[in-house]
């Protein structure tokens, strides 16, 4: 997925140590198609 893949800009990316708390690897690139790469 591109930056202008649906035509607005991707959310920013969450806190590294915050989002490790919830859903890491594939749980998060499943939930945010944009973080894949």
């Amino acid at each position: 997925a591109t930056r202008g893949d649906r035509g607005r800009r991707p959310p920013p990316a969450l806190h590294p140590r915050r989002h490790a708390r919830r859903e890491r690897g594939r749980a998060c690139r499943a939930r945010h198609p944009w973080h894949t790469v």
